[in-house]
Formats: structure tokens, sequence, C-alpha cells
């Protein structure tokens, strides 16, 4: 998965280069050299940022491709949040270095990072560049700093939009070079308008023609402040892999509207029924307390590829789910113990404060009771293993609990779902214990909903 992510992340920075290639290799061709060197920094600023800018948004769009390319779509949204910093960093390059030219002028200088009065074309375009900036710092203000409503904070997402239709109307006015140079227009106007395509896609055409399935709710168990929500077909059944998670809105006039990601916990039938576990974090968690038997239910997906390398390694495996990150691996569970071979051998940890927390300690057990009756008479048998961890009596969950019953330490696959300190915290302590990148798979889910605010600090971080 960490290589997947390289790999995508690389595609993008490759399109970087080739700009910068196409941009510098049309003014040797041309002729046409700047007598300012300042110009040549703002230039390779502003063009790169345009390239990674579109990127952000065409990221956004749930692409099986570019999940497929990424490892998952968490791995897409973490490039997404990464390549939105890089470009946000870049654009406020490009009028440093222009208005550096004018050094060492303070009044000039500074008179060149604002407002100018409209004379001519070229002031207009410099006005609009500056309030595309002004819009971008705003909209990450709102995105990351300041606590906001999740509908409101996705809205935020939604303007950004905006932010590349004024990059087009700023490119159309001042940006001489683009309109100049044919394979560098066809180039940044290609991913322009691939940008715009995205924003219309998710904003307008995904809710309808994306991969939209109907259900509705059959049955509602709350545990703690965990919900467990079953739901039957309407029409078509989905068809999804172990460790998969959805996209969904439910339809009910008490519950907010916005769509939010939750994993499948497992089939429970073949029928198509399903089953979810949610916890009651926010605003709109907390509203699910009002769902009702009959409400009908939006499904989007199935989405993420955490599962892909457990389904295919003959490699011993450890689950590690912390809190509700253990329902990825209902389903992978259920799938390793019906299957009537015994490898890959499987470690489970269910990491909860106490027992009291573990909402679906139940359902793991019922498992493998089911899969007694299909020829394997006991889990335990075949070397499995499954243990609900309780924090409060063990303390922090690491590397050598996890690790002290297995015949090889880095032979084994680590499946890690949870907290982002316990899965940062493991991470660093397999790693401590020669266990490769590539034996090391994660699922973030916390990126894929509504984030935490950050520090400046945090956010300046890749």
């Amino acid at each position: 998965m960490f290589e997947k992510s390289r790999r995508g992340l690389n595609l993008i920075y490759l399109t970087v280069v080739i700009t910068l290639i196409i941009w510098l290799g049309s003014k040797f061709y041309y002729g046409d050299y700047f007598l300012e060197w300042q110009k040549y920094p703002a230039k390779a600023s502003s063009l790169s940022a345009i390239i990674l800018i579109c990127w952000t948004v065409i990221l956004s769009t749930r692409i099986r491709v570019i999940e497929k390319l990424f490892g998952g779509l968490d791995k897409v949204y973490k490039a997404h949040r990464k390549i939105g910093k890089l470009s946000f960093l870049l654009i406020l390059l490009h009028p440093l270095f222009l208005a550096a030219r004018y050094l060492p002028n303070l009044n000039n200088f500074f008179g060149n990072l604002w407002l100018m009065p409209n004379d001519n074309t070229y002031m207009i375009g410099h006005n609009v560049g500056l309030l595309t900036i002004i819009f971008m710092i705003i909209l990450i203000i709102l995105s990351v700093y300041i606590k906001i409503p999740y509908n409101i904070w996705k809205k935020t997402h939604e303007y950004f939009g905006l932010v590349i239709l004024l990059t087009v109307i700023h490119i159309l006015l001042v940006d001489k070079d683009v309109a100049a140079y044919p394979l560098l227009g066809i180039w940044v106007y290609g991913f322009l308008i691939l940008a715009m395509w995205s924003v219309l896609y998710i904003q307008y055409f995904y809710p309808w023609f994306g991969p939209r399935y109907t259900y509705e709710v059959d049955c509602l168990e709350f545990v703690d402040k965990n919900i467990e929500i079953t739901l039957i077909p309407r029409d078509k059944s989905m068809l999804f892999k172990p460790g998969q998670f959805v996209y969904i809105k439910f339809v009910n006039k008490d519950i907010y509207s916005e769509v939010h990601p939750y994993s499948i916990a497992y089939a429970q039938e073949d029928d198509g029924t399903i089953k979810l576990g949610i916890k009651q974090l926010g605003d709109h968690t907390r509203t699910l307390t009002k769902l009702q038997n009959g409400d009908r239910v939006i499904l989007w997906g199935p989405y993420g590829q955490f599962s892909e390398r457990f389904l295919t390694t003959h490699q011993d495996c450890v689950f590690v789910g912390g809190g509700i990150g253990i329902t990825p691996f209902l389903g992978m569970w259920d799938y390793k113990l019906s299957m009537p071979m015994t490898k890959p051998k499987v470690r489970f940890y269910y990491v909860v404060n106490d027992i009291n927390e573990a909402s679906f300690d139940n359902d793991i057990k019922k498992i493998a009771i089911k899969n007694q009756f299909n020829g394997q008479k006991s889990f335990q048998k075949h070397s499995h293993h499954y243990e609900v961890y309780e924090k409060n009596k063990l303390g922090y969950i690491n590397a050598d609990y996890i690790s002290k019953n297995l015949k090889t330490i880095k032979g084994s696959l680590y499946f890690l779902c949870g907290p982002k300190p316990m899965t940062d915290a493991l991470i660093r302590g397999l790693k401590e214990k020669g266990v490769p990148n590539s034996h090391i798979i994660t699922e973030d889910f916390e990126i894929l909903s509504y984030p935490k605010r950050q520090t400046f600090k945090d956010w300046l971080k890749f």
C-alpha cells in the first residue's frame, strides 16, 4: 500500500516536471527569454501550482482507476491533502517572485502584492490572481483551522471549483506563455478542462450516475456509543469485497442529509443484506438514533482496497482493529473462517478501552461458531486466534504484544485500522522489529470523513 501510494504521487510529480520541460523547451524553441531572472521561478511556481490544483480536484472524484493507482481511497485523500498544501505554497511564491524584481524598493515590492487600478488587461488579470489567492486562504482556514459544522465544511470544498474558474480567467488575461506556446497551451488547458469536468461530475453527476444502490433499514442495535445497522436491498444488491466501505445518505427528515463514508461490517446473508457499524461522534451520527425500520438508504460504492493483499496471500496475517476500526475486519474474518484451507493463519485483536465497548465481540464469535458447521470444528484448532484487548487493563497495545506468538515476525502481514495514535505507534514498533513497509497495510478511515482541526505547524507537515 505504501508503494502504491508513492506510485500515484510520483505520477503527479511527473506531470509537473513534464509541464516545466514543455514550458522551458518552448521558450528555447521560440527564443523567447525573460529579461528579469525573477520571472523564471515566478512562472515555474505558477505553472506547477496550476497542475497540482487540477490534481487536487481530480483526486476527489472517487474514480476507480485513481483509487486502484494509489492503493485505496484513503491513500487518495492523503495525496489530495498533500498536493493541496504544496499547490497553495507554490501559488504564494508566484506573486512574491514577481514583486521581487522591484527590490530593494519596498514600496513598489508591497504595492505589487496588492490590488491595482483596473487600467488595462494585465492589471485586471493581476487582481483576479490576487483574489484567487485570498479566496484559497479563506477556504483553507475554514477547512483546516476553524471548527465548523460538517455540512458547511463540505461546502468549502465545493467552492474549490471557483478557484479553478478564477485560475482560468487569470491565465487568459496575463499568462502570455500558455497562450503563445501551442504545446504548453494544450497541456495546461487540458488539465484545467479535466479539473472543471471533475468539479461538475462529483457535485452534479456522481449522485445520480455514480455506483448507486438503494437499500432500506431492516434492523437497529444500540451498543454503548455504537450503532449497528442492518440494511436490505430494495432492488439490486451491491457486490463488495471484505473490508470495503460505502458512502451513505439516510433518507429521513430528522437526519442530516450529508453523505458520509461507513465501513461494511459484513454480509449476513446471501440476499445482499449488509451490516454497518457506526460510532456516534459528530452531529450527523448522533441523529442516527432517529432512524426507523424501513427508512430508505442510498449507498455509493463499494470502495477500499484494504483486504486486497489478504485475499490473495499465503502469509500469516495479524488484524488489529481499534474501536469502530474493527468493522472492516469482520468481513475478512468471515471470509477466512469460511475457507476450507488452513492458510494463512490469522491472529485477530479487537482493541477497546474495556469489554463494554466491544460491541462487535458477539458478531466475531458468531462468525467463528457459524463456520464450525462448514468443516472447521474449531478455528483455534487451525491456529487462528481472536481476543478482545482491553486497554484499561493491559495498557496500549504494541508490536511486542501482537508479535509474541508469531513464528515469523518479518514474514507476516499486519493489517491495522483504528485511531491514528494507535496505528502510528504500531507501525513504528513493527518497523523497529524489521518488518518492511510492504508488510504493513493500513486504512486511515478518519481522513475519509470530517477531519480534525489542525495547527499551522501540523498543516505544514507533508
